[in-house]
Parts: structure tokens; C-alpha cells; sequence
């Protein structure tokens, strides 16, 4: 909850937050993938494990589903603390080329990944012409 309201102090808007809990398996992150994706306000997915009781490789086969089974694409932001840790971090980057972190300053990194990706949908999008 803390991210979230670092996230909030600096500008953000968590949209969703999913707790996956001790017993999340990899369908059960690329269910979650599903979900959050669902929702068109979703610009950036950050992925934020602190695995005690969670491997961090299991998230990351979970990670690596939702990338091959639901097309993501916005930007995926991750770090992935615990448990297999390293193991999951080289998955993750090597098969699905997300952003990845590790220090305190994720919730910038968040955003300017957020504002990159907002930018890049603008200028993709026609132009309107003004009518006189």
C-alpha cells in the first residue's frame, strides 16, 4: 500500500491493486493479468513482489503466460524480491523484455514509464483539424 501512495504523492492513480497472497500460482498472475488489463484505464501494469512464501520464478512464469496468452500492451514495470528472486528477474527480462527495477525510487520510474507510454499514444493518434 505504501507504492500506492508514493505512486499518489507524486501525480499517479493506482486504477487497481491486487494482493496475490502467499498462494498465487501462475494462473493466478496471468488471471490477474486479465483483469487489470480489462480495465482501459490502465496504462502501465507494475508488478511489485516481495516473495517470502511466493517464488519470485513462479510470478515470473505467470508474467511470461499473460505475455504469450493476452498480447499486453502497455508497459510492464516489475520487481521482484525474494524468494528465487534472480531466477525470476532473468525470466522476466530475457522472454518478456519488461522494465525492471530495484531500488526505492520505483514509483518515479512508474511514471516517467506511464508518461512515456501516454506521450508515444498522442502522438500516434490523427490530429483533428479545427473547424473554422
Amino acid at each position: 500500500m505504501n507504492t500506492n501512495d508514493t505512486i499518489r504523492s507524486l501525480g499517479g492513480l493506482c486504477t487497481n491493486f491486487l494482493d496475490t497472497g502467499g498462494k498465487a500460482t501462475k494462473e493466478t498472475i496471468k488471471s490477474s493479468f486479465r483483469i487489470i488489463l480489462k480495465d482501459p484505464r490502465v496504462k502501465v501494469i507494475f508488478v511489485n513482489i516481495y516473495g517470502g512464501l511466493t517464488l519470485c520464478d513462479m510470478i515470473a512464469e505467470g508474467i511470461m503466460l499473460a505475455y504469450n496468452d493476452l498480447g499486453i500492451r502497455v508497459p510492464v514495470v516489475t520487481r521482484l524480491r525474494g524468494t528465487n528472486e534472480g531466477l525470476g528477474q532473468t525470466m522476466v527480462r530475457v522472454n518478456c523484455h519488461v522494465d525492471q527495477h530495484d531500488s526505492v525510487n520505483i514509483p518515479n520510474r512508474l511514471l516517467a514509464v506511464a508518461c512515456r507510454y501516454l506521450r508515444s499514444m498522442t502522438l500516434r493518434r490523427p490530429q483533428k483539424k479545427l473547424l473554422k
